[in-house]
């Protein structure tokens, strides 16, 4: 999966650290990041390139430093270099894996920064933390930490099949999935799989079974895969607003498995292989 980096590691802890010319510098842009793709490699651009002090640290892997900047003379530079900035989506293929998860996170970071500039009670410029990764109000003194969502991914068995759907209303993307949804306030990962389920395509769930989580930093989630059983055989009935398409599919019908990024596609191919006994 995408954060699968070893031996390289990633190191999230806020720090104070100065950049130094090979570091890496973030750029963003809505939903962009400035960066080059080339066919299936991605470069990002650094400090001995953007001729700037400015910056932020956000995160090391290993001994390489991503630094988030809001220089917009050292932008247009880097511009005119033939660096671009690419939606966020994009990142999904491009390698080396460690520079590519390492810049997704810098970007979630960088992004988080971005939209907190100013307070959301009273309106006032937000302040960096002196400690510790937050912003501060310096009018009403709220301070407000980095949020990340929770989501589940759910792999729902019934015999020797498995649930798989398609989105509604997502004309460039065909591909099969499970079910997912974010978690409510006041409800547990257990108890939004069965509601996501249930919603999504009218089936009652059982048997839960966690399998593994996955920072997602094109939402600013954190994926929590489930499988579970279906509870009878009621359905599928797909809900026709987040789904157009959802039945039960046998193991050697399974789609082979589509990327290494996803913990969708992990736990799709996990099933094709193994069947049921991912329930034990």
């Amino acid at each position: 999966m995408v954060q699968d980096i070893s031996p390289k590691i990633l190191y999230n802890q806020y720090d104070i650290r100065k950049p130094g010319k090979g570091s890496y510098i973030v750029f963003i842009r809505g939903n962009g990041i400035l960066c080059r793709i080339d066919e299936d490699r991605l470069s990002m651009p650094t400090y001995g390139e953007a001729d700037t002090g400015d910056g932020r640290y956000l995160i090391s892997v290993d001994d390489d430093m991503f630094f988030y900047s809001t220089d917009a003379s050292a932008s247009a530079k880097l511009e005119s270099m033939g660096y671009e900035y690419h939606n966020i989506k994009e990142l999904r293929t491009p390698g080396p894996d460690w520079l590519k998860f390492g810049t997704l996170t810098a970007f979630s970071i960088a992004g988080w920064y971005e939209k907190n500039r100013y307070c959301g009670c009273c309106g006032s410029s937000m302040k960096l933390s002196d400690t510790e990764r937050a912003m501060i109000c310096g009018n009403c003194g709220i301070t407000v930490y980095p949020k990340i969502c929770p989501v589940v991914i759910v792999g729902v068995i019934h015999e020797d099949t498995i649930l798989l759907t398609k989105y509604k209303d997502r004309m460039r993307y065909d591909k099969y999935a499970l079910i997912a949804g974010f978690a409510e306030i006041g409800e547990t990962l257990e108890q939004t799989v069965a509601r996501e389920v249930y919603e999504e395509t009218s089936i009652r769930v059982k048997n839960l079974r966690y399998y593994k989580s996955q920072p997602w930093a094109f939402s600013d989630s954190l994926l929590c895969g489930f499988f579970c059983e279906a509870d009878g055989d009621n359905g599928p009935r797909p809900d026709g607003v987040e789904l157009g398409f959802a039945d039960w599919m046998p193991r050697d019908r399974v789609p082979a498995l589509q990327d290494s990024v996803s913990l969708t596609a992990e736990m799709m191919d996990l099933f094709k292989r193994k069947g049921r006994e991912v329930l034990k």
